[in-house]
């Protein structure tokens, strides 16, 4: 029922998001309501990115022209992505799960979707090379935190990387290094 009521991907996010290991918790099936708005503002977000044209050729490795013009938001958005990683990295190794969930949410919510999807809309606004700058940007870190989060939310990140061109028939994000 809950899974029919939340989806799978929210209950598990939840669930691993208000669980520290080892420690008892107060379950009660509204709580998924995290996992379920999280969802919600991750497609949200590809669609907003979806909405500006497809897909740039280099999402998953930005060309070295485009780094060397990289604005400060976005140096420091992909400053935050890299040590957001390797929080997550080591949190997984320890069987922190708990805090790598933490990491991603807050990661995805307050850095990426509240601050530098609005940052990134002046330069898209202005339109030129700006604006193919800030969607390459986009798309390279919106890759990354597809990777990172499938392992909580495998369902919703394969589709998404699927929907937003990132994968291709045949392929799955499961088997992309995060």
């Amino acid at each position: 029922d809950v899974i029919a009521t939340y989806g799978a991907d929210a209950l598990r996010f939840t669930i691993v998001y208000i669980a520290p290991v080892g420690m008892d918790i107060r379950y009660s099936n509204e709580k998924c309501e995290i996992g379920k708005t999280f969802a919600n503002k991750l497609w949200n977000a590809c669609r907003f990115r979806q909405m500006q044209g497809g897909v740039s050729a280099e999402f998953r490795e930005l060309p070295p022209a485009v780094a060397a013009a990289l604005s400060p938001d976005e140096r420091w958005m992909l400053a935050r992505l890299d040590a957001a990683i390797k929080s997550v990295d080591t949190a997984i190794a320890e069987f922190r799960f708990h805090s790598a969930a933490h990491e991603i949410y807050d990661l995805v919510w307050s850095n990426f979707c509240d601050w530098f999807i609005e940052a990134e809309k002046v330069p898209m606004r202005a339109g030129g090379a700006g604006k193919e700058r800030a969607l390459q940007v986009l798309d390279y870190a919106l890759y990354r935190i597809l990777r990172l989060l499938h392992p909580f939310m495998p369902f919703i990140t394969e589709e998404l990387a699927h929907q937003m061109g990132f994968l291709s028939d045949g392929e799955t994000i499961m088997f992309e290094p995060f």
